[in-house]
């Protein structure tokens, strides 16, 4: 349980009695340039309940030394959670000929920590560019990068974990510096005064994977919009299968020639990809300003209708998407289009001369809705939508950022969901605007661009990935990117994506396609086989950098009752890494002992919940580990010819002297056993069994649908 401290007018939040945020003391910057440090006023503890609980809401009052602003601070406790908020007031500025003194635009509000108790380990998430974030690891919290949004530490107590929050007008980062750590609180837009806006989420405990659930449903729901979580939202069915887009494979360059050849190669090679991202390059448009609905008539004569029609009833491609920004295109609308000219009413313009989608729902919506009800005709069936965190380069200093980013996820998303049923991908929006303002979307970028021609890539990829998804998987499903299957990573790339719980889709030009690097991560139909959650970085890596330090950088999943833990090796030293792998990797596994299974060597070894097993991974190698919880007599690992082999088992049942495997295709199933089997029967039929180590498997890659393997004891 967290408590408040009060000392020189500095406040510290204990957990347990140990202190978890010291010496927090409030400035205010103003927008007539002054710098205020508010004097202590009155304080008070407040009980209550309601939605998370019952709580006790410590209040601080603050006033500036001419009594013309009233800032409180509020930090409310839960028993697992806090909320810290906070208020201003201009007690003068209802006077006539007295202007309210207001908040600067930026970092209007700071608050100075001055400790996070005795940090003992550090990973903090922090916007590398405005719409990418990435890790930071370093135990002095002073050294925090601007913008960090996300901080986890570990003290000697216990695990804590602070997340920033945007609300219905501003938003909270983090920024080390000279005199510790700083809170900043900003609308982007200069003068607000007389506000309220929750700052901060703060939780503690034992489980460092539970905190980021705890803080943003908190969060949610002090916001008023708990079903923005992921776990409320619906992941689209087009994106259980895999796809294709054409970024690296055409950039800008894409034409309905190129998509055709990509499809007919596909569909040559037998690769069941069952949707297309049209990306960047497609539309009509001029100085990268959208000038037309339909796409350019250079690249799509007759626009995109054909195209489409042409990919779906010829190369069996199921759905095709289009890309776009949130403000049309990069430069959002160009001002001496006709469309500009056709939906004015329904457009802005900025302080820079920007035409964008106007900041207010039923107008952004009216548009949307437009151009989606013309794509749709055109049968296209939903849209990835880039450069989200773009808007404050477009807002910033007109209105409050959480304001603006409220009214354009609102109506974008309201389009969406009419025309395309909720489907999209969120892209280039990793800022707590987007974050914490999504109403219905599921699927969002969890990384930067993997750039396949540029060197040292991929290993920033795989770390933001493994380490952004810590605090982004509890409001979405995290999006890892697009890949090329002939590429020197791609081996490793395709055990990323199998365990990262999210979409899977190539981007490789014609003639460029392998098929032997996708078949392990789908069934023959193209559905593809997901893990139940996205991906994040183990703990014994959380406050590890693997790119500096010579060990694995491990990813865990789970896959219904059997965790999956993928090793890869990142570090920029090109050196072999060494570290350990075991069932504590995976929180939540439930059982006394496991069967671990390596994917590239088919090892298997039946171990303890607590046994460690050695790991060695050489420059650029991979492991890949299905945890299973051991049965007495049969342990169904699944398909082993797939990455995610324990999806491919649909269900299995136990009777006196047999075990019944239901299996979703055929392939290569695996089980464990203490002893060698009397008899195997696939379907009914009599098979052949392999065996070795105490693993043992059958080739039923023959059987059409499903397939019904019958164990009998031995």
């Amino acid at each position: 349980m967290y408590t408040l401290d009060l000392r020189d007018e500095r406040l510290t939040i204990l957990w347990q009695g140990a202190t978890v945020v010291g010496g927090i003391a409030p400035v205010l910057t103003l927008d007539d340039g002054g710098v205020v440090h508010p004097s202590l006023t009155d304080r008070a503890a407040v009980p209550g309940e309601d939605a998370l609980g019952p709580y006790t809401d410590y209040r601080f009052t603050y006033q500036d030394e001419g009594a013309t602003l009233a800032l409180t601070l509020s930090f409310r406790v839960y028993a697992e959670v806090l909320v810290a908020s906070a208020g201003l007031r201009a007690l003068k500025g209802d006077r006539i000929g007295v202007r309210a003194r207001g908040l600067a635009p930026f970092g209007g509000l700071r608050l100075t920590v001055t400790t996070l108790g005795r940090v003992e380990g550090l990973m903090a998430n922090y916007l590398h560019k405005d719409w990418w974030s990435r890790p930071h690891f370093d135990l002095d919290p002073a050294k925090l990068p601007p913008r960090t949004q996300s901080v986890v530490w570990r003290t000697a107590e216990a695990y804590h974990h602070l997340l920033c929050v945007a609300g219905d007008a501003l938003k909270t980062e983090l920024s080390g510096g000279e005199d510790g750590l700083g809170v900043l609180t900003a609308a982007y837009a200069g003068g607000l005064c007389n506000f309220e806006t929750v700052t901060f989420v703060l939780a503690s405990g034992g489980d460092p994977f539970d905190l980021p659930d705890r803080n943003a449903a908190a969060g949610m729901a002090a916001l008023g919009t708990p079903l923005q979580l992921r776990e409320w939202k619906r992941y689209p069915e087009p994106l259980e299968y895999l796809g294709w887009c054409s970024w690296d494979a055409f950039y800008r360059e894409v034409s309905a020639d190129g998509l055709v050849e990509k499809a007919r190669e596909l569909q040559e090679k037998g690769v069941p990809i069952r949707w297309f991202i049209v990306d960047d390059g497609w539309m009509t448009e001029e100085g990268t300003a959208l000038a037309g609905f339909d796409g350019d008539p250079a690249k799509f004569p007759g626009g995109l209708a054909p195209v489409v029609q042409a990919l779906k009833r010829g190369y069996g491609i199921w759905w095709v998407g289009v890309w776009h920004t949130l403000f049309g295109y990069w430069n959002g609308i160009h001002r001496d289009s006709d469309l500009a000219l056709a939906y004015a009413q329904w457009l802005h313009t900025t302080r820079t001369g920007k035409v964008v989608p106007a900041a207010d729902v039923p107008a952004a919506f009216a548009f949307w809705n437009a151009w989606h009800t013309y794509l749709r005709r055109a049968g296209v069936d939903f849209v990835k939508v880039d450069y989200q965190s773009g808007l404050l380069t477009y807002w910033a200093h007109e209105q409050a950022i959480g304001a603006v980013a409220g009214a354009a996820h609102e109506a974008l998303e309201a389009s969406v969901g009419k025309a395309f049923d909720n489907v999209m991908i969120n892209c280039m929006g990793m800022a707590t605007e987007n974050l914490w303002h999504r109403p219905t979307s599921a699927v969002t970028r969890n990384s930067d661009d993997f750039f396949p021609k540029q060197k040292g890539s991929f290993t920033e990829h795989a770390l933001q990935n493994a380490y952004n998804a810590y605090y982004h998987a509890p409001f979405m499903w995290l999006d890892w990117d697009m890949w090329w299957t002939e590429h020197e990573h791609a081996a490793t790339h395709a055990v990323l994506r199998a365990v990262s719980g999210g979409p899977i889709y190539v981007s490789d030009p014609p003639g460029r396609t392998d098929p032997e690097r996708l078949w392990p991560l789908m069934l023959s139909d193209g559905r593809l086989l997901r893990c139940d959650q996205p991906g994040m970085v183990t703990g014994d890596c959380l406050f590890v950098d693997p790119s500096q330090t010579p060990v694995p950088l491990k990813i865990w999943n789970r896959a219904g009752a059997a965790g999956i833990v993928a090793a890869v090796n990142v570090h920029l030293g090109e050196a072999v890494v060494e570290g350990s792998v075991g069932p504590g990797d995976v929180p939540g596994l439930l059982g006394e002992r496991f069967v671990v299974y390596e994917t590239f060597t088919q090892a298997a070894r039946v171990v303890a919940a607590d046994e460690r097993l050695p790991l060695t991974l050489a420059p650029d190698g991979a492991a890949l580990f299905i945890i299973v919880p051991a049965a007495d007599r049969v342990t169904p690992i699944g398909l082993v010819n797939k990455a995610i082999a324990p999806v491919a088992v649909a269900d299995w049942t136990v009777t006196h002297d047999r075990t019944l495997v239901v299996l979703l295709e055929g392939g290569r199933f695996a089980w464990a056993a203490p002893a060698p089997p009397a008899e195997v029967r696939v379907n009914g039929l009599l098979a052949e069994v392999q065996a070795g180590d105490g693993i043992y498997t059958v080739a039923c890659g023959e059987v059409e649908g499903t397939v019904w393997v019958e164990i009998v004891d031995g």
